[in-house]
């Protein structure tokens, strides 16, 4: 398995990761271009993406795991899995090597009878939120020949967790309201037509949507770092989101 390439400086990934995945416009392809767009970020074996309707599963997206291995998990090992037990509905994102002890992990039923046949050895994964409601859960899974995940790993699904979450979420209510008369891209720039943007601001949010960094931006607008953060800090009001992954997620979703 090739190794992550992520780096301790992830902007940029994040950034290429939405523009890759935000202008999907249905549930079931979101889900599986979620998944395979973070394995070119995040490699790994196989994986799955479980959707939740007030905390019932209603769908399981999956990657190299077959349909009895779901069924076997569904009908008895879910009752067996202590990561489940010890790490569920969680806002970060985490590894089966920091929530439990190997050694004590290996002389379990859940291990012996279920992990090791399908070869899943180390797990990483994060609970996707909105507003607090879980809406989906997130696993990557690696084989013992592999290596465990780095930190690195979990910094990044921590940061795209909230945009994926907010996504979710509008396309949900987006096929919820499947008789309006207007689109799923018309009901998302309805969302922002009256932020008001100053041409500076629109200027400044373009380049964060480019991926450049605060220096960066200060340097090609001749304006200090502190400006840039004030006009950040007012497209951030503005824009009704807290960072800029969150930003530059609302700014994909209008193209």
């Amino acid at each position: 398995m090739n190794e992550s390439k992520l780096s301790e400086n992830i902007w940029q990934y994040v950034v290429e990761f939405l523009t890759n995945t935000t202008f999907i416009t249905t549930l079931d392809e979101y889900g599986y271009t979620i998944l395979n767009e973070i394995r070119s970020y995040i490699p790994y074996d196989a994986a799955h993406l479980i959707s939740y309707d007030n905390n019932q599963i209603m769908d399981f997206k999956k990657i190299n795991i077959s349909d009895k291995t779901i069924e076997n998990y569904n009908d008895y090992y879910q009752q067996k899995d202590i990561i489940r037990e010890r790490f569920f509905n969680e806002k970060s994102a985490s590894k089966s090597s920091l929530i439990i002890d190997y050694r004590e992990w290996s002389r379990t039923e859940f291990f012996n009878d279920f992990l090791l046949p399908n070869q899943f050895y180390y797990l990483c994964g994060i609970d996707i939120h909105h507003n607090n409601k879980l809406l989906a859960t997130l696993t990557l899974i690696r084989s013992r020949n592999s290596r465990d995940f780095k930190t690195v790993d979990l910094l990044f699904l921590n940061r795209i967790s909230t945009c994926i979450g907010n996504h979710i979420y509008l396309l949900k209510e987006f096929n919820q309201n499947a008789t309006q008369a207007i689109s799923f891209k018309e009901l998302q720039k309805e969302r922002i037509r009256n932020l008001e943007l100053t041409p500076r601001e629109i200027e400044i949010a373009r380049l964060v949507k480019s991926g450049m960094t605060n220096k960066e931006i200060s340097n090609r607008l001749f304006i200090s770092k502190n400006t840039v953060k004030k006009h950040l800090q007012n497209i951030y009001n503005k824009c009704d989101v807290s960072n800029k992954v969150s930003l530059v997620s609302k700014l994909h979703q209008i193209n």
